[in-house]
């Protein structure tokens, strides 16, 4: 209950001091010190962050902490849609200073992405953040999901073409993202 409570209050704060930069991205490493040991960042993990912040939030039912935290979100969700979206509707994996740096599309920040935009659609009603969601499914439906082998492809090139250097499967691979997008989508869009 209230010790449970206490600590994720505790996350979220520490998440806002040391981990959330200025510009709405995270911080990714950092020394025992809390220097921070990187100077790029994951779009993916933004994105991902950016929600998963609003809904520990949302639990806690502190009204000017979700406040706060929907601001969060929205600085991010801003910054990841203006640097890392391409026309085709897929994110970039990592940037640094405001530029993608690597331009694959890696499977699960898709998903993540897709779900921290309906986020941000859900917390401000503005419909581009909905047909950014949108867009991103497309592009997994189209790019991402194998439809001759099964499965997700690990990630698409810049070009539209699946990354050869990739597996498609391996220990870093699991259905967590995917299907947590799925059953959440499901949700929200049943409402």
């Amino acid at each position: 209950g209230a010790l449970v409570a206490d600590r994720l209050r505790e996350l979220i704060s520490l998440f806002g001091r040391r981990l959330r930069a200025p510009s709405g991205h995270f911080n990714l490493f950092f020394d025992g010190d809390w220097k921070i040991r990187s100077d790029s960042y994951t779009y993916g993990h933004d994105i991902e962050g950016a929600w998963l912040l609003y809904e520990a939030a949302e639990t806690l039912g502190d009204a000017a902490l979700l406040d706060t935290v929907s601001g969060w979100g929205i600085e991010t969700a801003h910054s990841v849609a203006e640097e890392a979206l391409d026309p085709e509707g897929g994110l970039a994996y990592e940037g640094r200073n405001g530029i993608v740096i690597d331009p694959g599309r890696v499977w699960w920040a898709q998903a993540e992405a897709v779900l921290g935009f309906w986020h941000a659609y859900r917390i401000t009603g503005d419909e581009r953040y909905a047909g950014i969601a949108a867009r991103l499914w497309d592009f997994i439906l189209n790019r991402i999901v194998d439809r001759r082998g099964g499965e997700w492809f690990w990630a698409v090139l810049a070009d539209g073409t699946v990354d050869p250097g990739k597996p498609k499967i391996s220990e870093w691979k699991d259905p967590y993202h995917g299907v947590r997008m799925c059953l959440k989508m499901l949700h929200f869009l049943g409402d």
